[in-house]
């Protein structure tokens, strides 16, 4: 009854199609067809496939290939109804399992197809084996090895290292890597050498690792094979290097060699680079075995040389590398050198006496025994003496005896060592007479010792100075100043200059004059104190009397006589002087007393001259004075060319003329000429100015150009608001009428009454008319003016000018345009002030000589003419001003009215005299 339960239960039962199955390794979920690892050999593989909620329970299988793999399964109830089956494949990897495909089926009976999922293994092996392929047979030196390593059955592929014997081989050759059918790899790596020598019984080894390996700390692969190299033998002969025998003693070389094989079938020796002879003799044994040996018996010097050997087998011959230098020892043969052989007595130089050795061996003297005129002077352990400070008894025969290793010498040859010296000490002898200037002179040069070797020549001397003389006699140029000093004479030979004594050459000089009273001189009328010099060389110094009209002022108690004493002068030539300087106050006595008086400057003589004397005549001078010009005052129209001005003016000595304008200098001479027509920047005073040594003078012309008026417009304003136009005009002479016109037509004549150079015009605003272009026309008895225009626009209120800047936030505006405009007023009134007391000091400056000419502290203007008014001008009124000079004075600061006088002053086309006119 139960069955059939079961079996009506099951005839209900719900079949439910599994899900797809799911891959983990190590709980990570591996998509299908992904490659897996990679992962050691050896090591053991966890791989998980899980299939939900089929029913009934599906078969969840892992197929490796075609292979069924063992495996464990879990089967559970799904939360979501049906059965989840999870199938668990534990393995241990081997390099058997490369590239396997692990493959997971789901089979149920709920659906008649099968899923799957599959996963690719990445499993890494260790090297499976190490093969080493050589030569096995002997390789002769010099020929070409090739030694092959091969690795196998690794993943990845192997690294292979070469070693030669424990040294690693550098640079490792290149391998290469070939992929397996079996999906391991083989590595092969090919070391190619040249055999030689050092390679022989040498093992290479050749080592094979992967990572595999290293991580699971295994040991590599190694394996090694031996080389045998044949070659010919290395020969090295002994004792090496150097190797000394005394001459009569035995000599023994030995001819070591290594060689594959080591049978030898020649040996040959070689003495510097020739075959030495085989044959046996009494002096030369030569033996085979067991090492090959040269021994000489009783050598001789001329056995010494450079010995080797060379060694045959059947690959070849042998030189040895190294040499024997047999060095056979006898005693020496020497000579003495002394160097210089010739010294000099008294200087630092060292004299070096050096015992050569001209044969003998060794050549190094270790004593040396010394001597001067055969006998023994002393013994060194060097083979040189020396001399330092050398006397004139070092003079001598010299010889030496050495001794080297094999004995003493025997005794050089005797040198010759001469010392020698210096001329003994020079006296200069002068001569009987007296040494007068301009005379020459004969010097003698003695000297007691004339050195070795003799003196040849005679140098001289003065101040230091080498003179052009060799012989023992000195004869001078003329005797002057610089021909005086301290002379010297020395006898030279080949060793040097002879010592001296200083002679002191003095002359003497008759009376001569090196300052004479001029011809013709003078003083000032007026001037306090008259000097009167002369000066006279001579040597002794003599004395200087003085003459007034053939009367001795010795002793005068007017006049006075002051006496200075001058050293010479080389540049003049001048030997010691007397310089005497007669002076007198002119106040004592009256002045035109002394007009053309004889003045007489009288020397005494002295004991190789006469006396000299000189005179001169006397005559008063005074400065400029009666100066004059030839006219004081000119007026001329703009563009005409003036007449010339002639200076004129009494002076002794006569006066140099110059010509100012403005403080500027514009002409020299007396006559002052124009060379075109005047403009009106060209007016104004012209200075005459005279000077000689005594002082000046000067006076000035008034130069006035009449052009006709230029003005200008200004607009301004007064307190109500007008607008008021002011016409400014500047002419010479001034202004006489204004004519202003609105629109061409006039509006207003303003006659000058009063000298004006200005006129006024003012337009009220309420008049619409008003609003016109506005001119004036100045004109005065020259011409008229070109007219000035002044455009006028509408305009705002002054009231509301006025309304806006007493503002209170304008107020401090206000206050500071004010406070500048102050300031400015009180910078050209000081400027102003300035110029005028410049002017005012100008004019008192002037000297008493030209008062007369001009009043003090007056200068003459162009509106300021001392001859009166132009009568040019007798019917005008005179102006009172320049209007266009206050026109600048207003506008511009005295900076700029300097500048402008001084560039206006520069400009004009004056001559330089009135004798330069062209």
């Amino acid at each position: 009854m139960k069955d059939n339960v079961t079996q009506t239960h099951s005839s209900h039962f719900l079949l439910v199609n599994p899900s797809e199955p799911l891959v983990t390794v190590d709980n990570t979920v591996v998509e299908n067809g992904t490659t897996i690892g990679p992962f050691l050999e050896g090591n053991t593989m966890v791989v998980k496939c899980k299939s939900s909620g089929g029913r009934p329970a599906p078969d969840v299988t892992w197929w490796n290939g075609t292979s069924h793999m063992p495996m464990k399964t879990l089967r559970t109830p799904s939360s979501q109804g049906g059965i989840d089956v999870v199938s668990t494949l534990r393995f241990i990897l081997s390099r058997w399992d490369l590239d396997a495909k692990l493959t997971c089926f789901v089979n149920s009976t709920a659906t008649s197809t099968f899923t799957s999922k599959w996963v690719k293994l990445n499993i890494h092996v260790r090297p499976l084996v190490l093969r080493v392929r050589g030569r096995s047979t002997p390789v002769v030196e010099g020929e070409m090895v090739s030694i092959t390593c091969t690795v196998e059955g690794a993943r990845p592929a192997a690294n292979i290292t070469w070693y030669n014997r424990s040294e690693i081989v550098r640079p490792q050759p290149i391998t290469s890597k070939d992929l397996m059918s079996d999906g391991t790899y083989r590595t092969t790596s090919t070391l190619v050498f040249i055999a030689s020598r050092h390679d022989h019984r040498g093992e290479f080894f050749c080592k094979g690792t992967n990572n595999v390996i290293k991580k699971r700390l295994e040991t590599p692969l190694l394996e090694a094979t031996t080389l045998e190299v044949l070659f010919p033998p290395a020969v090295e002969v002994l004792p090496r290097g150097y190797y000394p025998v005394n001459e009569s003693d035995e000599a023994v070389l030995t001819c070591y060699f290594n060689a594959n094989p080591p049978n030898v079938t020649e040996i040959v020796w070689f003495k510097d680079n020739r075959i030495l002879s085989q044959a046996r003799t009494d002096r030369f044994l030569l033996t085979k075995n067991p090492i090959p040996k040269l021994d000489i018996k009783s050598v001789r010097r001329g056995d010494a040389g450079v010995y080797s050997c060379q060694v045959k087998n059947a690959y070849g011959r042998g030189t040895s590398l190294n040499f024997v230098q047999l060095d056979i020892l006898y005693p020496s043969h020497v000579r003495l050198v002394i160097h210089p052989p010739i010294a000099t007595e008294g200087t630092n130089f060292s004299v070096w006496l050096t015992c050569e050795t001209l044969k003998g061996n060794p050549k190094n003297l270790t004593e040396v025994n010394w001597y001067k005129d055969g006998k023994f002077l002393e013994q060194t352990t060097v083979n040189r003496l020396i001399f330092v400070g050398v006397k004139r008894h070092f003079t001598g025969n010299y010889s030496c005896q050495g001794l080297n290793e094999a004995g003493w010498s025997s005794t050089s040859s005797s040198e010759r060592f001469i010392v020698q010296y210096p001329p003994g000490v020079a006296t200069v002898l002068p001569p009987d007479q007296r040494i007068l200037k301009g005379h020459p002179v004969t010097l003698f040069c003695e000297v007691s010792d004339m050195g070795f070797p003799s003196a040849s020549f005679y140098r001289w001397e003065k101040d230091g100075l080498v003179l052009n003389s060799t012989s023992n006699l000195y004869i001078s140029e003329p005797i002057s100043v610089g021909t005086e000093g301290n002379y010297s004479c020395s006898a030279v030979n080949e060793v040097a200059i002879g010592s001296s004594v200083l002679y002191r050459l003095d002359a003497f000089a008759p009376p001569r004059f090196v300052e004479k009273l001029p011809a013709i001189g003078g003083a000032l009328r007026n001037v306090h104190t008259v000097n009167l010099r002369c000066r006279v060389e001579c040597e002794p110094l003599c004395d200087i009397m003085w003459f007034r009209n053939n009367e001795n002022l010795n002793g005068s108690k007017f006049f006075f006589i002051e006496t200075f004493e001058q050293p010479a002068d080389v540049d003049s030539n001048t030997f010691k002087s007397v310089l005497s300087v007669l002076s007198w106050n002119m106040s004592l006595l009256p002045f035109p007393t002394f007009d053309f008086n004889n003045f007489t400057c009288k020397t005494t003589a002295n004991e190789v001259g006469k006396a000299v004397s000189s005179s001169m005549v006397f005559r008063l001078e005074y400065p400029p004075e009666d100066i004059k010009i030839s006219m004081v005052q000119l007026e001329i129209l703009k563009g005409e060319v003036p007449e010339d001005l002639v200076c004129s003016a009494s002076a002794h000595p006569d006066g140099e003329y110059i010509w100012l304008q403005k403080g500027e200098p514009v002409s020299q001479g007396p006559v002052l000429s124009f060379n075109s027509s005047l403009s009106k920047e060209m007016a104004g005073n012209y200075t005459c100015v005279v000077s000689n040594r005594h002082g000046r003078a000067k006076t000035a012309a008034v130069i006035r150009v009449l052009h006709k008026p230029e003005c200008m417009i200004r607009k301004g304003y007064d307190g109500s608001g007008t607008l008021i136009l002011t016409c400014q005009a500047h002419s010479h002479p001034g202004v006489v009428n204004f004519t202003w016109y609105r629109n061409n037509s006039t509006v207003h004549v303003y006659h000058v009454t009063n000298g004006a150079s200005h006129s006024a015009l003012k337009i009220s605003k309420e008049n619409p008319s008003s609003i016109s272009s506005y001119s004036c026309v100045a004109s005065n008895v020259i011409g008229q003016s070109d007219p000035c225009y002044v455009p006028l626009a509408d305009f705002p209120s002054p009231e509301g000018w006025v309304q806006l800047l007493l503002r209170e936030e304008n107020l401090i505006i206000v206050a500071g345009v004010a406070g500048g405009l102050v300031v400015l007023v009180v910078v050209l009134v000081t400027c102003l002030f300035a110029v005028l007391l410049k002017r005012r000091m100008r004019g008192t400056r002037k000297t008493d000589l030209v008062q007369h000419q001009i009043p003090e502290g007056k200068e003459l203007t162009a509106d300021d003419t001392p001859g009166g008014a132009s009568p040019l001008l007798t019917t005008l009124d005179k102006p009172d001003g320049s209007p266009l000079l206050r026109h600048i004075v207003g506008d511009r600061n005295c900076a700029d009215l300097v500048s402008e006088e001084h560039m206006s002053s520069r400009n004009f086309p004056l001559s330089r005299s009135g004798n330069d006119r062209r």
